[in-house]
């Protein structure tokens, strides 16, 4: 099925959702999709309106604040109606007046409840009819807003209408026999379907004069709500003055039905909101949602019983969608608590390897982009790089992250360092200004213009200002298991001395990235690239590194090349005045099993990885990155293919160092900074 995400969304969006695949992932997905259906919504409404997934604390439907989510959107084939949807509440807070429906009962005018009195329908009934034409009206207004000022969204509009206005069923009960007896019911369900094809204005009397008023093909002359609502009044009355059959059913009578003196007073409701964030009213028209059709809406016998309950459901669906009242799926307090911090990390989906698989198809993973570090995403099961303790009482691991202290000491002690090496780049600060004298053109120098002659005409001087260009770089570590240990202990000290030295420079910016899998599936066969943005010196202050670094440990496989295009779509652009840098760390040759989003199980190993490898490298050095990795070596014996795969990546920029010598990072970057002068 082809839907209009699809120019956007994976082509297998849903592939993750079957008892095999990871729910995280699926949490990772939910969150991506609210984010873009946050920003469809803000866009069109010029508003900055929040965006939720429904959960247990939460209504259903529009505020006039905010705008909520359905949590059953990953099926691909739910998304654009759930857009279209999101869109639609979100033209209601801009659009609509939530006070005007709170208070309708008071602006119904007595003719039209005279109206109502030969059948003895109640002020609250009538009230409800008024309601339920405006919900219809404000409806098919806003729809025109959508269509004329956001035309790049109405493939979104058109699967909700397909959805709810024009299935087969709706097709099927208005050919039939049925909703042509003139009742409340009738008139309703007809006037909702104003825009189906086979709408019919011959069913009921007066629907004609109905469809007039109403004026689709002109709705955009109703520019206020008041508008809008005189056009509901002067349906409902065309409804009363048409109907010939209504149903009161039994019900509670309201304190509210009448005061002291017996005389009928304005409908009350104890049910909460209506869809316009209004208070609903309770009413009991066209109540036909139990046993066989009812006379009030007709019979007919070439439906069957079964296709009348569907009908009826459809009909339902219809009615909910127009007073807001749609159900939709809510998440539990632990995945909304996932979700928060996977939206305050700023977590993304990247799509890779697009050119890793020689084939006719469209092949990519997609690799999981954090952003932001935060510790509310470091505590969840949706972070792969926490270090956690091990219970040897029940031989498990703890779910809740902890400092690791060999990691807290050698962050520590690259603070230390990199202060030392802070001290030392501050000349990078300086600015140096040399004046020449005596020059042919310049500025004149009043303190020899009396040497000016016809054979000596050098009485001007040159200012010549000398200072240190601006630099940028970037370090992504590898962050696989083989890490462990010392290697990863001495990396971190390397990273975090350079990082505050940074903090200590004006011209120079650090950002800091490290590369892992996540594992998206329960038999952990496939996993995702993964990427977290640790530290950024232009946002973030050096108490970061401190406070979230000691937790971050090496876990999963090596994503070399995937990871790094992910990085490049966060890499800053390059210009004449900056220096960029690309620093890497690593220890082995990229190693990782993945399903693409095609389905495909693909093994990024061996020398296919590594040519990829070497393909995004040249990427990122001919967007003008100066490329440095480092290859840390084992101690002991180390594999020589690993190594020449290492080469093969790297080339020039390779080069190979124990974790014991690791400070030989701090004083290369020493000598680089300070021979860049401008």
């Amino acid at each position: 099925m082809t839907t209009y995400s699809d120019y956007w969304l994976d082509d297998d969006y849903q592939d993750d959702i079957d008892d095999s695949s990871s729910v995280n992932f699926n949490l990772i997905k939910l969150a991506v999709s609210r984010r873009a259906v946050s920003n469809f919504v803000n866009i069109l409404t010029g508003k900055s309106v929040p965006v939720y997934f429904t959960d247990d604390g939460d209504n259903n439907c529009t505020d006039g604040k905010t705008v909520y989510l359905s949590a059953d959107i990953l099926d691909k084939a739910d998304f654009d109606p759930a857009v279209g949807l999101a869109l639609h509440e979100g033209s209601h807070v801009v659009l609509s007046d939530f006070d005007l429906v709170k208070s309708i009962w008071t602006k119904v005018p007595s003719d039209i409840y005279s109206l109502a009195q030969p059948l003895q329908i109640s002020k609250d009934d009538v009230a409800s009819l008024v309601k339920n034409c405006l919900n219809y009206v404000e409806d098919r207004y806003i729809d025109w807003y959508v269509y004329n000022n956001a035309p790049g969204y109405r493939g979104y509009y058109q699967a909700l209408y397909e959805k709810y206005f024009d299935s087969a069923k709706i097709g099927l009960m208005l050919k039939s026999n049925l909703y042509r007896v003139p009742s409340i019911e009738s008139y309703e369900t007809r006037i909702i379907n104003f825009t189906n094809e086979n709408t019919d204005l011959e069913s009921l009397p007066g629907l004609r004069e109905i469809a007039k008023i109403i004026n689709l093909s002109d709705i955009q002359r109703l520019t206020t709500p008041k508008d809008r609502l005189y056009v509901a009044m002067e349906v409902a009355k065309i409804i009363l003055t048409n109907i010939t059959e209504y149903k009161q059913k039994d019900k509670k009578k309201s304190p509210s039905d009448s005061n002291e003196d017996g005389k009928s007073t304005e409908p009350s409701d104890e049910s909460g909101e209506d869809a316009l964030g209004g208070e609903k009213i309770e009413s009991t028209i066209g109540d036909n949602t139990k046993g066989d059709v009812k006379n009030d809406i007709g019979k007919d016998p070439s439906v069957s019983d079964n296709k009348n309950k569907q009908i009826k459901k459809a009909i339902q669906k219809q009615k909910d969608f127009l007073s807001g009242n749609i159900k939709k799926k809510k998440v539990s307090k632990k995945d909304k608590k996932i979700l928060d911090a996977i939206e305050q990390s700023g977590m993304t989906l990247v799509k890779s390897g697009t050119d890793y698989i020689k084939s006719d198809g469209y092949y990519s993973v997609d690799t999981i982009l954090v952003t932001k570090l935060k510790k509310e995403l470091i505590d969840t099961d949706v972070f792969p790089l926490k270090y956690v303790e091990y219970n040897h009482f029940n031989g498990s691991y703890s779910s809740k992250s902890v400092i690791n202290p060999n990691v807290l000491k050698a962050v520590n002690a690259g603070l230390v360092m990199g202060a030392a090496l802070g001290r030392k780049l501050q000349i990078r600060s300086e600015v140096n200004t040399t004046k020449y004298m005596r020059k042919p053109v310049g500025k004149i120098d009043r303190r020899i213009l009396s040497e000016l002659s016809f054979d000596n005409e050098n009485v001007f001087h040159i200012m010549d200002v000398s200072k240190y260009k601006k630099s940028y770089i970037h370090i992504t570590v590898d962050a696989s298991s083989s890490m462990r240990g010392d290697k990863w202990e001495k990396t971190m000290t390397s990273v975090v001395a350079i990082c505050k030295a940074a903090s200590m420079i004006d011209n120079l910016r650090v950002t800091v990235s490290f590369r892992t899998t996540f594992s998206t599936s329960r038999s952990h066969n496939g996993s995702n690239p993964y990427v977290v943005i640790g530290y950024d010196s232009s946002v973030d202050k050096i108490g970061k590194i401190k406070s979230l670094f000691p937790y971050l440990y090496p876990n999963g496989a090596t994503p070399e090349g995937l990871s790094f295009e992910a990085i490049m779509k966060h890499l800053p652009k390059t210009s004449i005045d900056t220096d960029y840098y690309f620093l890497n760390f690593s220890d082995g040759e990229p190693a990782m099993n993945y399903t693409t989003n095609n389905g495909v199980a693909v093994n990024y190993s061996q020398e296919s990885a590594a040519l990829h490898t070497k393909k995004q490298v040249a990427k990122i050095a001919h967007e003008g990155y100066a490329v440095l990795s480092y290859f840390i070596k084992s101690e002991g014996i180390n594999n020589p293919k690993s190594i020449d795969l290492f080469k093969k990546m790297y080339g020039k920029s390779a080069s190979f160092i124990n974790p014991s010598n690791l400070l030989q990072v701090a004083k290369t970057m020493n000598r680089m900074f300070l021979e860049k002068s401008h």
